[in-house]
């Protein structure tokens, strides 16, 4: 397999960057409110988002820390599990992992695996004591769990450095202009190439300065 562009990983760096920055902030808002259901989509996107443009890069350790993550939120919002204090433990501690991580990349080194113990820990039969008469969060009205035309096409473009690479599929949108998450999961699988998570050797990447700040 031919190694990623420089531009294309650059870009992820940057905006993987700006996700991580804007996750902190979101979990804290959500252990407050652990009701919210749209700070709860904001989180499982960011999460979904780097898992997403991680697997392009063939970064397998960002894959698997935000996968586990991904995994628990995703039953929370479907009201199959009630995240607990251990699983906010666990997505805090991850953003430092997942920062390590993208340095790495920066500097063009092979990233490290988050400890197995952090991944367990997302586990929501993971052994910790079950909530009492605590309630699922409730379902999140349709339009949060679709992305808009805009906002995918943003997504390329934050993948592919702007310009489309080569034949990606179109997926099959409704008549609202929007696609929805099987669609959005099965695009970013053809831009994985079908492979399995880790396939894909992680290219060197040339350090990124970091975005300024405001």
């Amino acid at each position: 397999m031919s190694a990623v562009p420089d531009d294309i990983a650059a870009d992820f760096i940057l905006e993987a960057q700006e996700i991580l920055d804007r996750l902190g902030e979101q979990l804290v808002t959500l252990e407050q409110a652990p009701q919210d259901a749209d700070q709860l989509n904001a989180v499982f996107r960011g999460f979904h988002t780097l898992k997403g443009g991680a697997g392009f890069l063939g970064i397998q350790a960002m894959v698997e820390l935000c996968h586990a993550a991904e995994e628990t939120l995703g039953m929370a919002r479907s009201g199959q599990a009630v995240l607990q204090a251990h699983h906010f433990d666990a997505a805090q501690q991850s953003l430092d992992y997942l920062q390590s991580m993208l340095d790495s990349v920066s500097a063009g080194e092979e990233p490290g695996y988050a400890p197995p113990a952090l991944i367990a820990q997302f586990d929501v039969n993971g052994g910790a004591p079950a909530p009492v008469a605590a309630a699922p969060i409730a379902a999140a009205a349709p339009a949060s769990d679709l992305i808009t035309d805009d906002e995918f096409e943003a997504l390329l473009d934050q993948l592919h450095g702007g310009a489309a690479p080569t034949a990606v599929p179109t997926a099959k949108k409704a008549d609202d202009g929007l696609i929805d998450e099987d669609e959005f999961e099965a695009l970013l699988d053809q831009l994985h190439g079908g492979a399995a998570p880790g396939a894909r050797p992680v290219a060197a990447v040339p350090a990124v300065a970091p975005a300024p700040r405001p």
